[in-house]
This record gives structure tokens, sequence and C-alpha cells, in this order.
């Protein structure tokens, strides 16, 4: 987990987390600011119509500038792969191969672009929508929703107390560990709690056992 730490650590120390929600409609589209700094990006859209979704289905490619933004996916064998986008296809920066990728809402990318992107598409669900998550592995768990999300919005039923770990990204101190005691999430190194109205505008970090969690659009924890 240290690599994929020091990886985001490293590419959001300049995070740009302003977002523009265009519309919150079943069908809709989103503005994602970068302007030029890196940020974490996450699916908020599914292909109209479901099925599966390619990244090209829902991110509008005449906002991504050719040969120069550059979107960063991780692989937990190899760490981060650099893609740029042509135009037509996204391509491996180092083999130059073309890749398609196939999304759910919820995945997340690492981005450093120019100006904004645009995606577009079908909300993935109206009430509650649930992550796969990778056991015992750090996965990002990202907004699936194009609308302000808190924790507050998720289910941690099942999360095991003072043994999973949650990770949020603070620009002043880089990355803070955060365990639950059943009722909230505390601050391991300082043990202060965080309250469940916290903003979640990319996503987080999650390290456990479960292989999925819930997040609803309305406030699971009030």
């Amino acid at each position: 987990m240290k690599k994929l730490v020091t990886a985001f650590a490293l590419c959001a120390a300049m995070s740009a987390m302003a977002q523009t929600v265009e519309s919150e409609n079943i069908v809709g589209y989103k503005t994602e600011g970068i302007n030029g700094t890196a940020r974490v990006l996450t699916v908020k859209f599914q292909k109209v119509g479901g099925g599966i979704t390619g990244l090209t289905d829902i991110l509008d490619g005449a906002t991504v500038v050719q040969y120069s933004d550059l979107l960063q996916v991780y692989d937990p064998a190899t760490g981060f792969t650099d893609y740029q986008w042509d135009g037509t296809t996204w391509f491996d920066t180092t083999t130059w191969d073309p890749i398609i990728f196939d999304v759910i809402p919820g995945n997340g990318f690492l981005v450093l672009a120019e100006a904004e992107w645009t995606t577009a598409g079908e909300v993935a669900s109206i009430t509650s929508y649930v992550h796969p998550i990778t056991p015992a592995t750090a996965t990002l768990v990202g907004n699936a929703f194009p609308a302000a999300t808190t924790l507050g919005n998720f289910n941690w039923d099942s999360v095991a107390t003072y043994s999973d770990l949650l990770q949020m990204y603070d620009p002043a101190f880089g990355f803070i560990d955060y365990q639950f005691d059943g009722t909230n999430w505390f601050d391991t190194t300082t043990w202060d709690t965080i309250p469940m109205t916290t903003p979640i505008t990319d996503g987080f970090l999650f390290l456990s056992d479960l292989s999925s969690i819930t997040q609803y659009l309305t406030p699971y924890y009030l």
C-alpha cells in the first residue's frame, strides 16, 4: 500500500477539488475542473442505456488536449501507467499501444490536464450504488453520483471497527488514516473523530476485507 499512497500523494499534492455540477438529472453532464493541476477524477456516469461503458462513452474527447493531458491508471502489480489521447483512442505513453477502457461509476483515475474535462451519460442509480472492493487491497472508492456526497452517504455497518482503514487526502498534511469505532471515523494519530458531514469530493482509499461498500444518494447516517 505504501507505493499506492506515495503515488497518490505526489500526484494529488496540487489537487484542485472544485467541481461544477451542471445537471443532476437521470441523464446529464458534469464539468470537472482540473486547470493544469493534478487531481483524482472519479467516474460518475454510465453509458446511456446501460451495458459495458468505455471511457470514450462518457468522456467528451473534445475537452481532452491530445498528446498532452495525462491520465494515470493504477495496477496493483505494476503501479501507475500513463495514458494520453490521440483524438480517437487512449494509448500507453511508454508502448504507444492503444488501450480501450471499460469503466464503472466510482472508478477513479489520476488526471493532469490543461483545462476542464466534461463527462456525460446516465446516472447509475438515483437511490444507491454498490461499489465493488478488492478485499485486503487498497481500493479507491470514488463518488458515483454527479452530486455532493459525504461520509454519511455510505453504509459503514459492516466495517471492521479499529481495523479497516480509510485514507483521505489533506493538502496540508497528505494522506490521513482513519478507523471506525462503530459510530464515527477517527484520526488514528490524534483520535479526533470527524463528522459524517465530511465531504467526499473525489473519493478515498479504503482497505478492508469487504468485497463491496454501498453509497446512497441521500445520507445513510443522519
